[in-house]
């Protein structure tokens, strides 16, 4: 989500691009927000949650736990 765990910008915009790369370089409490933010956004795609999902779509395809 824009501002809250990144920056979106639309494609082909080099002048909003540079002043997001901006706003990110000198506003610290920005940088250390969207770096938490985006970090746990980051560990709902990591390898063992892809697991444990996949697990979970064959125990109730199965209808046993796998």
């Amino acid at each position: 989500e824009h501002d809250q765990s990144g920056l979106l910008i639309e494609p082909e915009q080099p002048d909003e691009l540079a002043a997001a790369v901006l706003r990110v370089l000198t506003g610290r409490d920005l940088a250390a927000r969207l770096g938490e933010a985006g970090r746990q956004v980051a560990q709902r795609f990591g390898v063992e949650q892809m697991l444990a999902c996949t697990y979970r779509v064959y125990e109730r395809v199965l209808g046993t736990p796998f």
